[in-house]
């Protein structure tokens, strides 16, 4: 039944095998950075969506956790891009956007006014001021404006 529960919890938002396809269209490296148990990274490399990735970082298997500046850029190494090159979104739990921008990223804060309503903000976006979309589509705007 955990499992189960994993499984479905990692489960990806509506727009994100769109959004992976326009990043292989304009040729642009793909990282996925996610603070977990070791159950996570099984599952999620048994998902379609797995595939769509350049590289994965658990932090299980990282041995760091966001807000860690190593996290990041160890996700830099593997994708062989700077920081300054890179952007980080995130839903901002565990600090995440201000590790990102401390290891040189920009930080963009994802969630939809939906989650919001239904979950809040975690402790870690409450105080964001930083960029903000509401949709992994958004995140052009962001990049491209």
């Amino acid at each position: 039944m955990w499992l189960e529960l994993v499984r479905k919890r990692l489960g990806p938002r509506d727009d994100v095998f769109d959004v992976l396809k326009t990043c292989r269209e304009r040729r642009l490296r793909v990282g996925l950075l996610s603070d977990c148990n070791d159950d996570v990274p099984r599952i999620f490399r048994s998902l379609p969506i797995a595939s769509m990735f350049d590289t994965l970082g658990f932090s299980c298997e990282l041995c760091v956790m966001k807000p860690e500046a190593q996290a990041y850029l160890e996700m830099c190494r593997r994708l062989r891009v700077e920081p300054q090159n890179c952007a980080y979104v995130g839903d901002g739990g565990s600090n995440e956007l201000m590790g990102a921008l401390e290891a040189g990223m920009t930080a963009i804060l994802l969630r939809h006014a939906r989650e919001i309503q239904l979950e809040g903000l975690p402790d870690g976006a409450r105080d964001w001021s930083g960029a903000t979309t509401e949709s992994l589509r958004g995140v052009w705007a962001e990049r491209d404006g």
